[in-house]
C-alpha cells in the first residue's frame, strides 16, 4: 500500500497524472494495489469535479476516471467492491450520456466499454434481477461497438468480442426457451471476431477460448437431446473441430511461454475427452496424445499432472467400456473396429504411464 509519505510527495498532481498513478497500480493486481488505485482515482475525480464550469474535456475525463475507479474495485472479490463498481460506471454512463458521440469513434468505444464493465460486474451477482440487468447492459454496449468501424480497429474488435462472450456466458445460465440458441450465436459471433487475431494477441485468445468453452456446453447439451441422426453427425463434426481448435490455440501459446490459458484449456480438454469418448471412442487417443505426449507435438501439455489425470482416467473408463460392453463376433466389421480402438486405448495408456513415471 501507499504510505502517507507516497501520498504526501504526490499530492500536487493534477487529474491526469493521479489517473495515471492509478492505472499503473491497477496493473500490479494483488489487492493492496487496487485499493490504492481507487484512491488515485477518487484524488482525480475529486479535481475533476472541482472545476466550473465542466466543459465537455472536463466531463469526459470525469467519466474515464469514474470507470477506472469501477474497472478496479470490479477486481477486488467482494460484494461491497462489485456494487460499488457499478454504481462507478452508472456515474460514468450519466457523464457520457452528456456528451454527443456521433461520429467520435473513441467515445462511442468508451460508452461502449461502460456498458460492457457494467453488464460484466452486474453477472456476478448471480441473481435473476442483475442477471436482466447485465444482459441489457450488454445488449446496448453491443449495438454501440456494432457500430464502430471494428475491422480497421483492434481494440473497438476485441470490445465487440468480449460483449459477446459475457452475453453467451450470461445466457447459458438463464431458463428462457431460447437461451442456448441465443448463447450459441453470441458465442460464434465472438469466435468470428477473434479467430484471425488468436494467435497475434493474448486478449483475443483469451476470448475466443471462452467462446468456445461456450459453444462445447451448448453443442453438448444438444448432442444429449437429439435424436435426429444427421443433426447428431453435424454436431458431432463442428464439436469436435471446436475442441481442437482450441486446444491446438493453447498448446501454441503455451509453446512460446505463454500459460496464462492452462486453466481454459485444462476445461477444454476435460470436455474433449468426455466428448471422445461418448461419440467418437476411435479417436480418443489420438485426441490425448496430440495434447499431452510430446512426440507426436513439441507443442504438448507435457508433465501436467492435471491433464495426465484427466486422460488416464478417460482412457481406462473407454477400456473398460469396449471390453465388456459389447459382445466379441467373429468376422464382424464393428467388432474388428472395436478391437482396433481398444488397441490404441491400451496403447495410449501405456504410453501416458511411462510420461507420468519420467516427470
Amino acid at each position: 500500500m501507499l504510505s502517507a509519505r507516497s501520498y504526501a510527495s504526490i499530492a500536487q498532481l493534477d487529474a491526469a497524472n493521479w489517473l495515471r498513478c492509478g492505472q499503473n497500480l491497477e496493473s500490479k493486481g494483488d489487492p493492496s494495489t487496487l485499493k490504492d488505485a481507487v484512491r488515485c482515482y477518487d484524488h482525480a475525480i475529486a479535481i475533476l469535479q472541482a472545476k466550473h464550469p465542466l466543459d465537455s474535456r472536463t466531463i469526459r475525463e470525469l467519466a474515464v476516471a469514474w470507470m477506472n475507479r469501477g474497472n478496479a474495485l470490479q477486481k477486488i472479490p467482494a460484494t461491497p467492491q462489485i456494487a460499488q463498481s457499478v454504481e462507478a460506471y452508472d456515474q460514468a454512463i450519466v457523464l457520457f450520456t452528456l456528451l454527443d458521440h456521433r461520429g467520435d469513434e473513441a467515445l462511442t468505444n468508451s460508452i461502449g466499454s461502460a456498458w460492457l464493465n457494467r453488464g460484466h460486474a452486474l453477472q456476478q451477482f448471480k441473481d435473476i434481477e442483475h442477471t436482466q440487468k447485465a444482459s441489457e447492459s450488454l445488449e446496448i454496449a453491443i449495438n454501440l461497438l456494432n457500430a464502430l468501424p471494428y475491422n480497421e480497429v483492434l481494440d473497438y474488435r476485441l470490445n465487440l468480442a468480449g460483449a459477446q462472450v459475457n452475453l453467451a456466458h450470461l445466457l447459458l445460465d438463464t431458463s428462457a426457451d431460447d437461451h442456448c440458441l441465443r448463447a450459441h450465436a453470441a458465442a460464434t459471433t465472438a469466435l468470428n471476431l477473434t479467430a484471425k487475431y488468436e494467435l497475434e494477441r493474448t486478449g483475443f485468445a483469451d476470448l475466443g477460448l471462452k467462446a468456445r468453452r461456450i459453444v462445447c456446453e451448448v453443442t453438448g447439451q444438444w448432442l444429449v437431446e437429439t435424436d435426429d441422426a444427421d443433426r447428431r453427425k453435424d454436431l458431432v463434426a463442428k464439436t469436435s473441430d471446436i475442441v481442437d481448435t482450441g486446444l491446438t490455440l493453447a498448446r501454441r501459446w503455451e509453446a512460446i511461454g505463454v500459460s496464462q490459458f492452462r486453466p481454459l484449456a485444462l476445461r477444454l480438454f476435460r470436455f474433449g475427452t468426455a466428448y471422445y469418448r461418448r461419440y467418437q471412442p476411435h479417436f480418443l487417443a489420438d485426441f490425448i496424445l496430440e495434447n499431452i505426449d510430446a512426440t507426436p507435438t513439441s507443442d504438448a501439455f507435457v508433465a501436467e499432472p492435471e491433464f495426465s489425470a484427466i486422460a488416464i482416467e478417460a482412457l481406462q473408463v473407454t477400456r473398460q467400456e469396449l471390453r465388456n460392453g459389447y459382445p466379441v463376433i467373429m468376422d464382424n466389421p464393428d467388432t474388428k473396429r472395436r478391437l482396433q480402438t481398444l488397441e490404441g486405448i491400451e496403447d495410449a495408456l501405456q504410453r501416458l504411464q511411462r510420461l507420468t513415471h519420467q516427470f
